[in-house]
Order: structure tokens, then sequence, then C-alpha cells
């Protein structure tokens, strides 16, 4: 994979990340990892609100 810099969020999306990401993590659907290595997030605006 190719580094690329982190993309500023507004605080809006910032606030849909984190709490999708602390759901997820509760249910085990995903797990902390320490990769050097990182995927973006894409929100998309749906039936008026922000989703993953």
């Amino acid at each position: 994979p190719t580094p690329q810099p982190l993309r500023p969020d507004n605080p809006a999306k910032r606030k849909v990340i984190e709490d999708a990401i602390k759901n997820y993590l509760e249910m085990d659907i995903i797990e902390p990892s320490r990769s050097p290595t990182a995927a973006a997030i894409v929100i998309v605006r749906q039936n008026g609100k922000n989703r993953f």
C-alpha cells in the first residue's frame, strides 16, 4: 500500500466515525490494531444521515 496523509474530517463526520468504531469494537466486529498501514474511511450521506 502507498502511504497517504490523513485527511481532515469535519466534526459531524468525525463523530459518526468515532461512534461507529466504538460500536463495532463493542460488538467484536473489529479489533484494535497497531498496523503501520490503514484504509481510508468513506462516509456517505444516505437518507439524510451520514453512514459508513
